[in-house]
């Protein structure tokens, strides 16, 4: 996508970085719970990308969040609870790149591994399922990102699965740019979560919000400014 452009590849990690931390941190200090929080997150995405400019690319933002009111199924189908979707058009290049990302999000808790209590370990199991989920549906693209006071953890939900019951958390993780410049390199991220129309339609993106059963999501485009005339 970016790999050979690291400049603006760090750039707009950095800007994705500083949206979705901006609102967690905000967030998690009025003691916020995670759907208001990851709501918060795709409105901060939008908000405070849409339209910028980065070297010769400009920024577009498309975000959908449906109310909770008869949507309360859909986490529990896809495991996931946020959408984000990215896109690059270079110029020159032969074709253009899309990803998208499945984000299970979670608050930090600080448990001791070895005096879960009950309903931890309730939660943790809820985890793994969600995780399982969208591992099934792809194995590049799934997620759990860990909401704390100081920002945001990022780990892969395969990850979570293999170490079963050691809360992310504790998990070797990285941070939101971290993980974007992986996507933005082509490390990871499913080319495959993604649907036509998302990154310029809202009505798009939210009939594949529905399609995959996640309840919000974003739809982040880079491509080349236009000059003015």
């Amino acid at each position: 996508m970016l790999r050979g452009d690291s400049v603006t590849r760090d750039m707009l990690a950095e800007l994705i970085r500083g949206a979705v931390d901006g609102a967690v941190t905000s967030q998690m200090a009025r003691r916020a719970q995670e759907p208001p929080i990851s709501s918060r997150v795709a409105s901060a995405l939008e908000k405070r990308l849409d339209g910028v400019a980065i070297n010769n690319y400009r920024v577009t933002v498309v975000a959908q969040d449906f109310p909770d009111r008869g949507r309360e199924s859909w986490e529990h189908k896809s495991g996931a609870d946020l959408y984000i979707g990215i896109r690059v058009e270079t110029p020159g290049a032969p074709f253009v790149v899309s990803k998208g990302l499945l984000v299970q999000a979670k608050k930090a808790k600080r448990i001791i591994k070895t005096s879960l209590r009950t309903s931890d370990s309730e939660e943790q199991e809820n985890l793994l399922d969600q995780c399982g989920k969208m591992l099934a549906r792809t194995d590049k693209g799934a997620f759990v990102w860990v909401y704390g006071a100081g920002g945001t953890h990022v780990v892969p939900a395969s990850e979570v699965l293999k170490q079963q019951y050691v809360h992310p958390e504790y998990l070797q993780g990285r941070n939101v740019a971290e993980q974007f410049r992986d996507v933005l390199d082509c490390f990871s991220g499913d080319t495959g979560l993604v649907a036509p129309d998302i990154f310029e339609n809202d009505f798009a993106l939210a009939a594949f919000l529905e399609e995959i059963a996640v309840k919000r999501g974003v739809a982040i485009k880079l491509a080349p400014a236009k000059r003015r005339t």
